[in-house]
């Protein structure tokens, strides 16, 4: 009897343990698991080879408190950036590149729909190092940063780490608007205001305009323009545009959405064709006034 109690009761436990470990391997999700350096370098000789066109999650969830992605940079693709609520840790897998951590951003404006964004043209001042795999680095929120590739390229894994996210920005009216951008924005004659927020820079205006077209700006608080998108035709472009444009989406393999163009920090202009690939993912392809790649201005790090 008493063994059959004990074989009982072992049972028992193991029941329970097998149960345990159910439930919690059922609790997994999106931001845990393993990831190898051989699924790591497969991952980089995709980007390299050109197999793989955008960033890729590795551990990811919805509202998750980070995330860990792997992305590919190369010549002329980043603007100097700084997140306000987002801090950044970034892991050299393959090739090498110059990264410029702190400093100052030049000609610096927040994001036209995301005033927690904020880039600039370069970088004055900050620490200038040149990376290579296996190297790591720290950026906390707040740090301007700009990976500055004159040649080459590189491969890395990008952990962000999400801070609280700032309170949702209390819609405005027009009479809550300053005369100068009031103003600027009963100038779009025919146009369905969908947004009106304060930003850090100023007003983020989103409206649809009296041809059916999305628009969006961000406004000083004397009514001066400081960043602009506005959807456009394919038809309406120049011809070295159009071309360019077809030519980046046939490359991607991608399906055009729209086109938008984009006004930025009063000498910035460019294309950015949203588009679908392949794979589903969603992402942006940046044409300039000629039809070629966007060429940025080189980084002035002041070393």
């Amino acid at each position: 009897m008493r063994r059959t109690v004990w074989t009982t009761v072992t049972l028992l436990l193991l029941l329970a343990a097998t149960t345990v470990a159910a439930a919690q391997e059922a609790k997994l999700d999106g931001l845990t698991g393993f990831k190898t350096k051989a699924e790591l370098d497969d991952l980089a000789a995709k980007f390299h080879s050109g197999d793989l066109k955008s960033a890729q999650f590795l551990f990811a969830r919805s509202r998750g408190p980070y995330q860990v992605g792997i992305k590919h940079v190369v010549p002329g693709q980043h603007f100097g950036e700084m997140h306000k609520t987002v801090d950044e840790f970034f892991l050299i897998v393959s090739g090498t590149g110059n990264v410029t951590v702190g400093g100052e951003l030049t000609e610096a404006k927040a994001r036209p729909l995301d005033p927690n964004e904020v880039r600039g043209v370069s970088i004055v001042g900050g620490k200038t190092v040149k990376v290579a795999q296996g190297d790591v680095i720290s950026v906390p929120r707040g740090t301007p940063h700009r990976m500055d590739l004159a040649e080459g390229e590189l491969v890395c894994v990008a952990i962000m780490m999400f801070g609280a996210p700032p309170a949702p920005a209390a819609q405005l009216s027009l009479g809550d608007l300053p005369e100068g951008v009031r103003n600027r924005v009963l100038a779009e004659k025919g146009a369905k205001i969908e947004s009106m927020k304060k930003t850090s820079a100023g007003y983020g205006i989103e409206l649809v305009t009296a041809g059916g077209k999305e628009k969006s700006f961000n406004i000083d608080p004397n009514g001066k323009v400081l960043a602009m998108e506005t959807e456009v035709d394919m038809a309406s472009l120049s011809p070295a545009v159009q071309a360019g444009i077809k030519a980046a989406v046939q490359k991607a393999g991608a399906r055009l959405v729209k086109i938008d163009a984009v006004d930025l920090l009063d000498s910035l202009h460019y294309y950015d064709a949203d588009v679908v690939l392949p794979d589903g993912k969603k992402t942006e392809l940046r044409v300039g006034l000629d039809g070629g790649p966007v060429k940025l201005p080189n980084a002035n790090n002041g070393q």
